[in-house]
């Protein structure tokens, strides 16, 4: 999209305009956008409200911005030639936390595209930290005095260190004079220095020993070297290797090895081990040392809480004794973990529940996977052959949305189970799909949920989109009786009362040559009140795929909602009251008037 030789009269955004209410979970994404040779100009019969600033763009919004969620990532804006009767010729930003979001990543390159230090105009891009309400109520001259130029926000006091393979640790790490490991006394003396800190990874480096981040102004951040490289650098981590994180790091661009000379235990590559922990990981990978080898830790183990965010990440090949990312929240936080890719995930033994990923939570937290792909992840003999959940505090929430689980299996659960006791929602939405999953001695081929309703409301589990295709649930040898069933979904439910209404809602679901050993091809229910729930809505609507059309039968028992008979001389058999119904409409109110009777 281009926005060339545009203005703007009497307003903001020569090229474009962008007002975001960034507590909806809104998402824009500035890619292969140009604001060329724009125009804002300013209605000069008025001061307020305030006009004439961003010449090219003017983005603001309500609420507070996230910088883990990167919502606005500005990295491929091209900015040329505009020009603004006030303020940012090119680019204006009105929000709260203008300041956070030039500190992502480095030297602002989410924030300034084309826009290059020491050579561009400063006056390109400035902004303000205020919402778009109080900027509206502004004049020219309070505006002036609390603008800045957005260069100064990231442009810092910082220490940096850079690192090669070819180099010794008695350097003095600059640029010209590398050191070999993480582990040089520079590097570890100043870890929580309060400027900014960077460490530059020319090619790979190690780490052998526990580097403690406490600092929680700005993130230590690690990242690959030259910055205008996509080539992933290496950081090994030997067997007492990992870093201990109670404040904010950031890795970028990096490759984690996990040393494979022995069955490692207990110690996870990367700890957050705290509340104030911000774990912040881009475009990273996950691998061990040597194909084939197993390893028995973490890649991340996420403790207590914090506020954290792994996107673009690829994990490939790999076999422990533990997850790949886990996660026991006690405390507030979150997790988003976006457009990644985990593969050929191979959790061994019994001991812990899930292949790629295990998450507790007990407190105020969410996890949300967005846009993650999951492909011949195994939790052999446990449950969750991708992931395994408990959700254990109604403040809880976990959200899938556009992720696939292909081809992954365990016990029960083959692509994913979820335990939530008295806990808050589970949603999946935005087309999710679970294809050729397998519960290979036990429940659920495809998913696994077992549901706890007690003294809160807040315990659902919901399904807005999402296929369940060609999934298989296996009875197992020592389990005759109880194993084999819901080769797509299995669902129990603990508990005497009816699951609130709309609170256990598989409209969404879309199913689709499933199979299981003992029954219940694509979903199996178990719960006490099995047919109050059907019966909630039209035709079992919360129950079943609802592109499937449901047709009647003239049986013995026929003639209740979701029994409807076929024909009119059968069903008049036992009531003088008839209800005609062809499933063809959604909801209750588009079948009124529209239902079919056929005379014959």
């Amino acid at each position: 999209m281009t926005a060339e030789d545009c203005k703007c009269i009497k307003g903001n955004g020569g090229g474009i305009f962008v007002s975001i209410d960034f507590g909806n979970s809104s998402e824009f994404k500035m890619v292969n956008i140009s604001a060329l040779r724009c125009r804002a100009q300013a209605d000069t019969t008025k001061d307020v409200p305030p006009t004439g600033y961003g010449g090219g763009i003017f983005l603001t919004g309500y609420g507070d911005y996230d910088s883990l969620s990167k919502m606005l990532d500005f990295r491929k804006m091209k900015i040329y030639g505009n020009i603004a009767d006030k303020a940012g010729q090119s680019l204006y930003v009105a929000m709260i936390k203008v300041l956070d979001w030039c500190k992502q990543g480095t030297a602002g390159e989410y924030v300034k595209g084309n826009y290059s230090d020491g050579i561009s105009n400063q006056n390109e891009l400035q902004g303000i930290s205020l919402n778009y309400n109080t900027f509206n109520s502004f004049s020219t001259n309070t505006i002036i005095s609390q603008q800045n130029y957005l260069y100064n926000y990231w442009n810092v006091i910082k220490v940096e260190y850079y690192v090669n393979s070819t180099r010794n640790d008695a350097q003095q790490c600059t640029q010209s004079n590398p050191c070999k490991t993480l582990e040089a006394s520079a590097i570890i003396s100043n870890i929580n220095n309060n400027n900014a800190y960077f460490v530059y990874i020319y090619d790979s480096t190690s780490i052998n020993n526990t580097a403690v981040i406490s600092q929680t102004v700005t993130p230590r951040t690690f990242r690959n070297y030259p910055l205008d490289s996509t080539q992933l650098s290496s950081i090994l981590i030997r067997s007492a290797g990992r870093f201990n994180i109670t404040g904010k790091v950031r890795f970028q661009l990096i490759n984690f090895t996990m040393e494979s000379t022995e069955l490692q235990k207990k110690l996870p590559g990367i700890y957050g081990l705290s509340q104030s922990a911000q774990i912040d990981l881009q475009d990273c990978e996950f691998h061990t040392q040597s194909a084939g080898s197993q390893i028995g830790k973490c890649f991340i183990y996420l403790e207590k809480g914090g506020n954290h965010a792994i996107s673009n990440l690829k994990s490939k090949d790999i076999s422990s004794e533990e997850n790949s990312i886990k996660i026991d929240f006690s405390q507030s936080g979150s997790i988003r973990i976006s457009d990644s890719q985990f593969e050929n995930i191979t959790k061994i033994g019994s001991r812990v529940d899930g292949g790629a990923i295990n998450a507790i939570l007990e407190s105020s937290n969410i996890l949300n996977i967005k846009d993650c792909k999951f492909t011949t992840c195994k939790a052999q003999d446990t449950f969750g052959g991708a992931i395994c959940a408990e959700i254990k505090s109604s403040n809880a929430q976990i959200t899938l949305t556009r992720t696939q689980f292909l081809q992954c299996y365990a016990q029960s659960g083959g692509g994913l189970s979820v335990i939530n006791d008295e806990g808050g929602p589970f949603i999946i939405e935005n087309s999710c799909i679970f294809k050729d999953c397998n519960a290979n001695a036990g429940n659920g081929g495809g998913i696994y949920i077992n549901l706890e309703y007690g003294l809160t409301d807040q315990t659902s589990f919901i399904i807005r989109d999402a296929l369940i295709q060609d999934c298989q649930a296996a009875i197992s040898a020592s389990n005759l009786k109880s194993t084999g069933f819901g080769g797509g979904i299995f669902i129990g439910v603990n508990g005497n009362d009816v699951p609130p209404s709309m609170s256990l809602d598989l409209k969404g679901m879309k199913i689709y040559n499933n199979s299981a050993t003992q029954g219940g091809q694509s979903l199996y229910v178990v719960m006490d009140k099995l047919k109050d729930w059907c019966e909630y809505g039209l035709l079992g609507e919360y129950v079943k795929d609802r592109n499937q059309e449901q047709y009647g039968f003239d049986t013995f028992d026929c003639g209740e909602t979701i029994y409807p008979c076929e024909t009119i001389d059968k069903s008049g058999s036992h009531t003088d009251v008839l209800k005609i119904m062809k499933q063809m409409y959604g909801t209750p109110q588009q079948i009124q008037g529209q239902a079919e009777m056929k005379i014959m």
